[in-house]
């Protein structure tokens, strides 16, 4: 027998009462909602949001700021923050160091032979110093200076060397004891070649400071250690080494050992009596 048999007529209306009440009241919440849901997003930001989100974004200060350059020194990361080719700063060193110099704007725009979309750019952050390279300046016969005695105030009248620059100097100066070797210079960072030749235009290192150097033989480990160079992982080896083989003839004989660069080893040797 049906199951529907069983309902009697009365039920079976209700039933279908109830099935039609569900399903308007679906249609109804549905019709409801969607004209509200499409209204929120197809609503536009207010005028005046827009217009204050970009006045901000005018007054932001952009983080990859180009700084003025000097176009005798140009180096890799300036060339390309400038969209200008490696090969071009290989090229202007190559040339600057035949003391070919850049004396005017015009003289480097037509060296490096860019389209005039391109130079509208970098025309404004040319800097040219006229004292130092224009063809009819004499370099005046100053006395130089002393690295190891110079002042922040005194560093920072170098082309190239600002307020950060002077200080890691004297820090690494001030670590040292006193700079031993031109070269040292090349461990500041942040120092190029160009900025060094400025310097060394205007300071000197003939006076050094007496430096106590150790004998690679009887040094301890905290004393090594306390050199800038050798820290205390090296020391340690050093001294485990020497205890090794008994005696140690002379630092280069036992630097590769220690898989360091040329520049560390030879830093290095500065500092020890026994080389």
């Amino acid at each position: 027998m049906p199951l529907s048999s069983s309902w009697t007529r009365s039920q079976r209306r209700g039933l279908l009462v109830i099935v039609i009440l569900f399903g308007l009241g679906h249609s109804l919440l549905y019709f409801a909602s969607s004209p509200e849901q499409t209204e929120v997003l197809l609503t536009t930001f207010p005028d005046d949001l827009i217009a204050r989100n970009d006045s901000l974004s005018q007054h932001t200060t952009s983080k990859d700021t180009i700084y003025p350059f000097n176009p005798n020194f140009l180096n890799e990361w300036q060339a390309y923050r400038l969209e200008l080719p490696k090969f071009l700063v290989d090229s202007i060193k190559s040339r600057v160091a035949q003391k070919k110099y850049f004396n005017s704007v015009n003289v480097f725009k037509q060296y490096i032979d860019v389209p005039d979309s391109v130079w509208q750019k970098i025309e404004p952050l040319v800097k040219l110093s006229k004292r130092i390279y224009h063809p009819n300046f004499q370099r005046e016969n100053r006395p130089k200076k002393q690295l190891n005695l110079a002042t922040a105030v005194e560093l920072e009248q170098v082309y190239g060397i600002g307020p950060s620059l002077s200080s890691r100097i004297i820090d690494l100066r001030t670590t040292l004891g006193g700079f031993l070797a031109k070269d040292q210079l090349s461990d500041v960072w942040g120092i190029d070649k160009a900025v060094l030749t400025n310097l060394w235009h205007s300071f000197t290192l003939d006076s050094v400071p007496s430096n106590q150097k150790l004998d690679i033989n009887f040094a301890t480990v905290s004393e090594l250690a306390s050199n800038h160079y050798i820290g205390y992982s090296l020391a340690s080896r050093i001294v485990a080494h020497r205890t090794h083989t008994g005696h140690i003839d002379y630092w280069h004989s036992i630097a590769d050992n220690f898989e360091l660069d040329s520049i560390r080893i030879a830093r290095i040797a500065l500092y020890l009596n026994n080389k």
